[in-house]
């Protein structure tokens, strides 16, 4: 039973840890586009005021999704440390799944 368990909190660990690295790698390029388009705006004024106008909806739609993945993240992060620590419960010889 142990084994069964451990296997799939390292697969589950092993998997947290790559979509963590692909979520700080996204957050990585989003912040530097929003540099990028930040500086391409000042350029421009009039014209960014009407795309942004035009736009609002999805901005806000956008910003809703940005507050969903960091919140995704965040939890993610959480279980991942969860489940290190299961790891190390286990291997200890002390199985108890937090509940």
């Amino acid at each position: 039973m142990n084994n069964k368990v451990l296997n799939y909190l390292r697969n589950k660990l092993r998997h947290n840890k790559k979509w963590l690295k692909s979520m700080e790698d996204y957050f990585l390029y989003k912040s530097i586009t929003e540099k990028a388009s930040k500086e391409a705006e000042r350029e421009h004024l009039i014209i960014t005021f009407i795309i942004k106008f035009i736009n609002l909806p999805t901005k806000i739609m956008d910003l809703i999704i940005d507050f969903e993945d960091a919140y995704t993240y965040r939890k993610t992060l959480k279980e991942t440390e969860c489940i290190e620590k299961e790891i190390e419960n286990i291997e200890k010889g002390n199985l108890r799944l937090n509940g």
